[in-house]
């Protein structure tokens, strides 16, 4: 494990600090691509590296970083794995997942246990830079491919089933649109904290542990379409991915509000 010194260039991130960063990735020649890639922008830096799942585990418990940056196949521990021991310590920390081409069910996995996204390394710097913002902010950043294969997967709660309060299914519809607990407090009129106590009711109710899942609830449920959730990153060659899940407002209007 080793840590980074600050950028003299940096600048400030959104609320006035610099988004602290732990890279890790059991290629060196990887990890100092995205270590130089990180560094090169002014409101990012990079606080660690980390080679292995349990270097990441102990590099997030004992730097406190904002975002971890991770690749999905680390050595120690599955992607799930090290997600959720990450998270375990540090709940404050965005977990952002990174990875090559074929390793879609280890990101799944990762999603599943609590990351807030995952970005290809061959994306453009920009996509890998905001990426890492939104996962600062909260917010997820999920491509169509992966989106596909999370609604194709395991059936999390029906709405149906954990009656939400009018309130809960409008925090719900604006958390699926990968908004921050900020964001949704100024659409919502509300305080964040009044956002946080709303999102763990929701979460409760829906018997899910993180925003990857209640967002997976609203989209099966018609409350929110893929187009609004998910942030548009094309698949390769430029193909267009088309979702099957439909937003209808009537959904809500016949909505079972508790």
């Amino acid at each position: 494990m080793t840590a980074k010194g600050r950028n003299k260039s940096q600048a400030l991130s959104e609320d006035g600090t610099t988004i602290r960063t732990l890279v890790a990735d059991a290629n060196a020649i990887l990890r100092r691509g995205l270590r130089e890639l990180l560094r090169d922008s002014a409101d990012i830096e990079v606080v660690g590296e980390a080679g292995d799942a349990r270097e990441a585990v102990e590099g997030a418990q004992r730097l406190v970083p904002d975002v971890v940056l991770m690749a999905v196949d680390l050595p120690g521990l599955d992607s799930a794995q090290t997600t959720a021991a990450i998270l375990a310590q540090r709940p404050q920390v965005r977990v952002l997942t990174v990875s090559g081409t074929g390793s879609e069910a280890n990101v799944v996995t990762a999603l599943r246990a609590g990351a807030l996204g995952f970005v290809s390394n061959t994306s453009p710097k920009e996509e890998i830079l905001e990426a890492v913002r939104r996962a600062h902010r909260g917010q997820t950043t999920i491509p169509h491919v992966i989106a596909l294969k999370l609604l194709n997967g395991d059936r999390p709660a029906d709405l149906a089933l954990a009656p939400l309060t009018r309130r809960e299914v409008e925090i719900l519809r604006l958390l699926a649109r990968g908004l921050s607990n900020h964001e949704i407090a100024d659409r919502a009129h509300v305080t964040p904290g009044t956002v946080r106590t709303h999102v763990t009711n929701i979460f409760n109710k829906l018997g899910v542990s993180n925003r990857v899942e209640a967002t997976l609830c609203a989209l099966r449920d018609g409350l929110a379409t893929l187009e609004e959730c998910l942030e548009q990153i094309p698949p390769a060659g430029g193909e267009t991915a088309i979702s099957s899940i439909a937003y209808d407002e009537r959904r809500i209007e016949a909505y079972d509000f508790q």
